[in-house]
């Protein structure tokens, strides 16, 4: 068994001698580990990269290798060669600057992806589980991006399946990214490919990168790294929210201001304001509610003496700092009225995101980059009445999908 002690890593980037145009700089690193005990052992790593990495001769069970096809389609996939001149592995083991492969290359460190044009060339490292069945983990895992890059895409698949991407961006991402996660029950002779790729150019795109494959996570680690951690439907349920979740009305002032919204109630069919009395309530709330998969916003400013719109509100508390956005989110008005949407994180200001949404329009997306939020944000999602209640029933999805970098990672559902 390892000794899986507490490990700092502190990276040192080199520069070091050009290997190509255009002021690309192949990335050295180097990392320290500083150990101290943690409770209990961990399993032995299956395969590690950088330990196992070699030249001239590709490693027992890896494969170093490009896509000429789509990332994904393993049949498309060919073995880089060895540049002896420069000391890494290339499509064509000489010839470093022609299309579609450009810069792509794999080194003892780390990867740089190739052309940006479809279909997109990956730099990939592929190894097999010989004599392995069972659970599979990521572990150990660290990906440091070069801060001059527009952005990489970074996957990783068992076999054609693909478990777990992300996007990185240069100048937002220059920093050490944990990529641990769960890739599922794997059989023995699966191969699990790490591949990155470019954003929206290849420039800059070298990533120093390390990871093992294990049979069991790290202790006080969670495995993840990346996903959908929450969804409107998937989590509704009746009586009382899910943890994590709260079903909102902005009973004082307009949306915007979290101190201004009360909690609705399950009155047994939907959630609303008053389940004392019968629904629909009066003016300004009547119809307003949620279920489990819509609702129905309040009334608008003026009617009934309202001085604001009625926001029916699903807010979602955030459990791990990372970058949020919303997923998968569409919203299809169910009736002839029209409705709109609005998004706000905390006591920032709200965006509107969907205006005097109809049901001719058919079904609209907001899905909405959240940025980088903090363990407690909460998020808001609103649909208001676009100033008039009538007829304004309308169903709704949304996922929260959350990147956790700082070494911790998260479950992906």
């Amino acid at each position: 068994m390892e000794d899986c002690g507490f490990r700092v890593r502190v990276e040192v980037q080199v520069s070091g001698t050009s290997v190509a145009k255009l002021g690309q700089v192949v990335m050295l690193a180097a990392v320290f580990a500083v150990s101290a005990p943690v409770e209990g052992p961990c399993a032995d790593p299956l395969a590690r990269y950088r330990a196992e990495y070699a030249g001239t001769s590709m490693p027992a069970d890896w494969r170093y290798q490009w896509n000429q096809g789509a990332i994904g389609d393993t049949n498309s996939y060919t073995n880089l060669l060895w540049d002896t001149t420069r000391g890494i592995w290339t499509p064509d083991g000489s010839t470093f600057e022609v299309p579609p492969h450009y810069y792509l290359y794999v080194y003892g460190a780390g990867m740089h992806p190739g052309d940006s044009a479809v279909p997109q060339r990956y730099a990939i490292a592929g190894r097999k589980l010989t004599g392995y069945s069972g659970p599979v983990f990521v572990t150990s895992s660290f990906l440091l991006l070069n801060s001059l890059s527009g952005g990489i895409d970074f996957r990783i698949y068992v076999g054609t399946n693909p478990i777990h991407a992300i996007t990185l961006q240069g100048a937002d991402d220059a920093r050490t990214n944990s990529l641990d996660c769960f890739l599922g029950q794997a059989q023995a002779g699966d191969t699990v490919y790490v591949a990155i790729g470019p954003g929206s150019d290849y420039f800059f795109d070298g990533a120093s990168l390390d990871f093992a494959l294990s049979s069991a996570p790290l202790p006080g680690r969670r495995p993840g790294g990346s996903g959908i951690v929450a969804g409107y439907a998937t989590d509704f349920q009746t009586g009382r929210p899910k943890p994590g979740w709260m079903y909102m009305v902005n009973t004082d002032g307009a949306m915007g201001n979290p101190a201004g919204y009360f909690p609705m109630q399950w009155d047994g069919i939907r959630y609303e304001i008053n389940v004392k009395a019968d629904f629909p309530n009066p003016v300004p709330y009547s119809w307003l509610s949620l279920h489990g998969t819509g609702g129905h916003p309040g009334a608008g400013a003026g009617q009934g003496g309202s001085p604001v719109d009625r926001y029916a509100i699903a807010a979602y508390v955030v459990k791990r700092e990372g970058r949020y956005s919303l997923t998968n989110a569409s919203l299809t008005m169910a009736d002839i009225g029209s409705v709109d949407l609005m998004v706000h994180v905390g006591t920032n200001a709200p965006v509107a995101i969907l205006d005097n949404i109809t049901q001719a329009g058919g079904p609209a997306a907001f899905d909405v980059d959240l940025g980088r939020l903090a363990e407690g944000d909460t998020i808001y999602v609103g649909a208001g009445p676009n100033g008039s209640e009538s007829f304004d029933s309308f169903t709704w999805d949304f996922s929260i999908f959350a990147r956790i970098n700082q070494g911790t990672t998260i479950l992906i559902r």
